[in-house]
């Protein structure tokens, strides 16, 4: 199924109550043992007497979305009249690279439908385009089946406080427990590896598809830029690379060239002519999504670190 998970902003969500809740029949066991050398720690899954329910009624605070704590936070979610049935929220911890997961929550009736996994791959998302080295989540031990789903996301357990919803959390079997999701690192490439080659006109596709994929979602979006390279191919400004050389003072002359400053007065001395072609002007979106439509469907999506501000 496909959902329209659309951006929350703050200024219209801020305090809004994520009732989570749930019943569990099963646990993890969690224990912590003091050895000669060390510490032995273990989590056994174990089923309880009669199944256990935790609702926001328990605590004091329930979750809410845009918390002060939670600075950069940034929610998206599932509208159905105008009522959020799932929502997802992050925050970046910037002085270690990572982002959290601070809010995930999906109506019963919308679970076991692929909601929740739409939602995650939003967050996966964002880290890939933020860089970010790991995403961080905070579940509980006796949360078997949110454990069970993020394992199935490829978190993995990274840590546990045994104490952080009180000093009985032990005996409760409520342990905080912390998991961890890290993106797929890439080999990087050998230069016997690459082959650098003059382009041809059969490469123009994968040249698009490759700045579609690599600029959708960056700058704001989805993007333009792929609809940019195609209009540069047949610009009467383009220079195919056999006509295009830079050289030396005392070398043949160059077709043209294009720079800026790193060092205030390091182009000075260098004379010519401004110019800007035509087609480094507006492109209009009605041209960009009609080039869209020959591409492989991708879903635009607000991310906070995108500068060009467009309707969220």
């Amino acid at each position: 199924m496909e959902y329209n998970i659309i951006h929350l902003p703050k200024e219209e969500w801020k305090d809004h109550i994520v009732p989570i809740g749930y019943t569990t029949r099963e646990y993890y066991d969690v224990t912590v043992e003091k050895q000669k050398d060390g510490f032995t720690v273990s989590l056994e899954r174990k089923p309880f007497e009669k199944p256990v329910t935790h609702t926001p009624q328990e605590y004091d605070f329930p979750d809410k979305l845009y918390q002060e704590w939670w600075q950069g936070a940034c929610a998206w979610g599932i509208l159905e009249e105008g009522k959020p049935v799932a929502v997802i929220e992050t925050a970046p911890e910037i002085w270690s690279n990572r982002l959290r997961i601070t809010e995930l929550w999906v109506e019963e009736k919308y679970q076991k439908q692929g909601v929740g996994h739409a939602l995650m791959e939003v967050a996966k998302e964002q880290a890939r385009l933020e860089r970010r080295r790991a995403i961080l989540l905070e579940t509980q031990s006796c949360n078997v089946n949110a454990i069970g789903f993020y394992l199935h996301e490829g978190f993995q357990l990274i840590g546990m406080d045994t104490c952080c919803y009180g000093n009985r959390d032990l005996e409760r079997k409520e342990v905080r427990l912390e998991l961890g999701w890290f993106p797929e690192r890439k080999a990087k490439l050998s230069r016997e590896e690459i082959e650098i080659r003059k382009a041809e006109p059969g490469d123009r596709r994968a040249v698009e598809e490759m700045t579609q994929r690599a600029f959708w979602n960056l700058y704001h979006k989805g993007c333009d830029e792929h609809y940019l390279v195609h209009k540069l191919w047949t610009c009467k400004d383009y220079l195919p690379c056999d006509h295009f050389g830079i050289t030396t003072a005392d070398g043949k002359n160059f077709d043209a060239f294009m720079g800026i400053e790193l060092k205030p007065g390091s182009l000075q001395g260098i004379h010519g002519a401004f110019h800007e072609a035509d087609v480094f002007g507006e492109l209009l979106p009605e041209d960009v999504e009609k080039f869209n439509a020959a591409f492989p469907a991708l879903v635009k999506q607000y991310f906070p670190a995108q500068w060009i501000r467009q309707d969220r």
